[in-house]
């Protein structure tokens, strides 16, 4: 009989994440480069405009199916075997993004907020107004929390309730009431600002992955194909058009980009060597999410503090793949070098369960991070925070 702990991995799912910490990754090199002048260039902008709408949902929808058999257990297993790591992580990498973010504070031109205190500020509150890169895991602890609360609801009213949530926030909320770049939005943070979007794309992944894993099955390439075309047509109209405010267009947006996503990872889990790749990168999703910031900034800072930003303004769409290609390279080497360490996962005293650790088989998944980690929400914000 195949348990919990013991039921393999799909690699389509793996693939899925892979494609979206790519974007995860190339959005903070060019955001980042972009503040020395460096720009993406026409192609790169518009496949990361593009990424905006998907990464997010397919991020969440992956975590959702693997946390599906989470949401069931005692409150105790589930801050021990799951929720501990994602808050050790969150909390502790705290001082790797303010030593960052200061230092491209004082050296980079276009910040916002140069002051020690600010950025002092922003780690002490994170608990409550998660920021920047780490705000992926603190919404995964509170989808957690949400879900496990839930659980014995009727799951129709629950996703209902999540669906209504979604439209309401993407189409009132970041629309009228706090728009991006507004005071308000500046107050919730990255965390507060997308959260209420997502959660419903988790849920769904949580609720309904037996279907999506048996329906992604049968699925042949023509469909996958077309999911991407109805995707692609959608985006060019409702970029067109400008219907972001219509209530329901950003959250039909984001479903279809979920299948979209899931689409383009079914196609590519059928190339051989390419899909067995890209589902190893998706199995180390955590590590590349939480330094590939870390390594673009620093990087960044090096090439504008020596010069070396001007000579890469003529070759901007390189400049941002080869930054991306680092940020993921030492992501890897993060994850081979401090697997299971305290940088990666949460101490025993640090667990309400004590000794009581998560297996290698539950280690072996780690959350399907993003990662914009920052990713932005459908209404594009071109802001690393």
């Amino acid at each position: 009989m195949t348990t919990a702990s013991t039921r393999p991995r799909l690699a389509w799912v793996d693939i899925a994440k892979a494609v979206s910490i790519f974007f995860v990754v190339s959005v903070h090199a060019g955001d980042w480069l972009a503040f020395t002048g460096v720009e993406r260039g026409p192609v790169l902008e518009a496949a990361t405009t593009w990424g905006e709408y998907f990464r997010m949902p397919v991020f969440f929808a992956a975590s959702g199916v693997f946390a599906a058999r989470w949401l069931a257990v005692g409150w105790r297993e589930l801050l021990n075997r799951r929720l501990a790591t994602l808050i050790w992580v969150f909390l502790t990498w705290q001082v790797v993004m303010f030593a960052y973010k200061y230092l491209a504070a004082l050296t980079l031109p276009g910040q916002r907020d140069t002051s020690l205190g600010a950025h002092l500020l922003r780690v002490v509150l994170s608990p409550l107004r998660p920021n920047a890169e780490l705000w992926f895991l603190w919404a995964l602890v509170v989808f957690f929390l949400v879900g496990r609360l839930v659980h014995r609801f009727d799951r129709r009213w629950v996703l209902g309730v999540a669906a209504v949530v979604s439209v309401a926030w993407s189409s009132w909320v970041l629309v009228d009431l706090a728009p991006p770049g507004s005071p308000l939005m500046r107050a919730f943070g990255a965390g507060l600002q997308k959260a209420p979007m997502f959660l419903v794309f988790f849920l769904a992944g949580a609720y309904a992955g037996p279907w999506l894993l048996a329906t992604a099955a049968r699925v042949r390439w023509w469909q996958a194909v077309g999911a991407i075309i109805v995707f692609a047509a959608a985006t060019v109209a409702v970029d067109r058009i400008g219907l972001y405010a219509t209530p329901g267009v950003s959250f039909a947006h984001q479903v279809l980009g979920l299948a979209a996503g899931l689409g383009a990872a079914l196609l590519l889990a059928r190339i051989p060597g390419v899909g067995r790749g890209l589902a190893a990168v998706g199995r180390r999703t955590l590590a590349i999410y939480v330094v590939h910031s870390a390594v673009v900034v620093v990087t960044v800072v090096v090439l504008w503090e020596t010069g070396l930003s001007g000579l890469l303004v003529d070759h901007g769409p390189t400049a941002v793949l080869v930054l991306t290609a680092l940020g993921f390279l030492a992501g890897l080497v993060l994850h081979r070098l401090a697997a299971g360490t305290v940088l990666l996962e949460a101490p025993p005293w640090f667990r309400p369960g004590g000794r009581d650790r998560a297996t290698p088989a539950e280690r072996s998944e780690p959350p399907a991070t993003p990662v914009d980690v920052v990713a932005r929400p459908t209404l594009p914000v071109r802001s690393p925070e």
